[in-house]
C-alpha cells in the first residue's frame, strides 16, 4: 500500500512563518489600539500602508511612529547580487504621527482616500530623522 502525499498541505516552516507573521500584526494592532484606533479599525492599516520613497534605487526603511513610539518598520530594500562589485545604500524614512494624525490617516485608509493619505504621510514625515537622497524630487 502506498501512501499518497498532498502536496497542498503546508509543511512545518510554512506554518511557522504564516504564525510569525500573523503574531506580527497583532502586535502592530495592540500599537495601534494604545494610540487611539479602535480595534475594528486596526485592520485599515495593514492594507493601507505608509508610503514615502527616500529617492534611493535600492530602497528604504520606514519607520511609522505615532508621538516618537514604533508602530511598524517596513523594509522595503533591496540588494545587488554578491557578484556585484557595488554595495548598495538605502534611505530611511521617519513617519512620527501625533495620536489625531494617525486617527486622520486611519479614516483617510478607511473611506479609501489615497490623495489624503499621501497629504497625511507628507504632513508627519520627519525630515530631520530620515535620511533622504540629496536628488528626491519634492
Amino acid at each position: 500500500m502506498a501512501i499518497i502525499m498532498d502536496t497542498n498541505i503546508m509543511d512545518y516552516k510554512q506554518t511557522k512563518r504564516i504564525a510569525n507573521e500573523e503574531n506580527m500584526w497583532l502586535e502592530v494592532y495592540d500599537r495601534l489600539h494604545e494610540c487611539g484606533i479602535p480595534y475594528n479599525e486596526v485592520h485599515y492599516f495593514r492594507y493601507n500602508l505608509p508610503y514615502y520613497s527616500s529617492g534611493f534605487s535600492m530602497g528604504e526603511i520606514m519607520a511609522v511612529k505615532c508621538n516618537g513610539n514604533e508602530i511598524h518598520r517596513i523594509d522595503r530594500t533591496k540588494e545587488y547580487s554578491k557578484s556585484c562589485k557595488w554595495k548598495a545604500k538605502h534611505g530611511y524614512i521617519v513617519i512620527n504621527f501625533t495620536k489625531k494624525g494617525l486617527r486622520d490617516y486611519m479614516t483617510a485608509a478607511k473611506r479609501g482616500d489615497g490623495f489624503a493619505k499621501v497629504e497625511f504621510t507628507k504632513k508627519y514625515l520627519d525630515v530631520n530623522a530620515s535620511r533622504i537622497s540629496n536628488n528626491k524630487k519634492w
